[in-house]
């Protein structure tokens, strides 16, 4: 066969249908010689078949036929056919017409590849831009940046809202005892122990050295108590489970919103760390309470 000759491996198909069948399959061939005039669906309905199902790098389409009027290159032209050769066709002008939609489906790939890389980069650099670097959740800038369109989100589906705000305790104490790389462990897992506790479609961040938010949708009133309490206990168990000298504490505020509140997400911000501060007197008083430990 004729592309054999130059180097080209050929499926053949029988009439158009199969060609269809081909051409629509995910690792289909990017090059196609189709006959004008074929069994079961001609080129003209191939050729409108595949440009309706494109993708990123499209087939390029030459057809082939004994037909030569002006009218009959124009219907092939705008069916979406890339290039046109009549019957008897000569062999060097199909090699030479061969060669030219060679280079252009290698440029498409090629532009395929690059926009694939842009997007990833962008991505990465989007990913960045909004990640802290230390425990893999969203930032400040990326809590702000998905808070608010979640927040009007749920309000239009009248859903409740909860902005759960917490602040480790003594991270300067770990600091100060047993160096800062283990104050670094120790925010990482208490943002693993976030992740364990919250749903992935809740807004998890890291907005200060040792201040986390959560930003979390439900449906039923108990539900935001519920995931407090998850996670007190999940952090019960990991402070049993580890081999640490020192325990892993949190204060809490948790600001709830109705539906129809109209609240912005810093007013949240302000209401759930008002909460967790009194949480964390509270705490301060009780220890002053009991007194030093003898």
């Amino acid at each position: 066969m004729t592309l054999e000759s130059w180097g080209h491996e050929v499926i053949e198909a029988c009439d158009g249908a199969a060609a269809w069948q081909i051409l629509q399959h995910p690792d289909s061939p990017k090059f196609a010689i189709l006959d004008l005039t074929m069994p079961e669906m001609d080129g003209i309905t191939v050729c409108h078949q595949v440009r309706q199902n494109q993708n990123a790098t499209p087939v390029y389409i030459i057809l082939l036929t004994s037909k030569s009027s002006k009218s009959d290159i124009v219907m092939g032209l705008e069916a979406g056919a890339d290039d046109y050769v009549t019957k008897p066709f000569d062999a060097d002008e199909l090699h030479a017409r061969v060669k030219v939609g060679i280079r252009m489906v290698e440029l498409q790939v090629s532009l395929a590849q690059r926009v694939a890389e842009l997007e990833q980069a962008q991505e990465t650099l989007r990913n960045l831009s909004l990640t802290d670097d230390l425990t893999g959740l969203y930032n400040r800038r990326g809590f702000f940046a998905l808070a608010d369109p979640h927040l009007k989100t749920a309000r239009r589906a009248k859903r409740k809202v909860s902005l759960i705000y917490i602040d480790m305790d003594d991270l300067k104490g770990i600091n100060d005892t047993h160096g800062h790389k283990e104050g670094s462990n120790a925010l990482q897992e208490i943002a693993d122990i976030l992740r364990g506790t919250f749903r992935s479609s809740d807004i998890m961040a890291r907005i200060g050295g040792d201040e986390f938010v959560i930003l979390e949708t439900y449906g039923e009133q108990n539900e935001a108590p519920n995931s407090v309490a998850r996670l007190q206990d999940n952090l019960r168990r990991r402070n049993i489970e580890s081999v640490r000298d020192y325990e892993l504490s949190l204060s809490i505020g948790v600001a709830l919103v109705e539906s129809e509140d109209s609240l912005t997400i810093e007013a949240l911000l302000t209401r759930g760390d008002g909460l967790m501060y009194e949480q964390k007197r509270n705490k301060r008083r009780q220890q002053e309470s009991l007194g030093p430990l003898v």
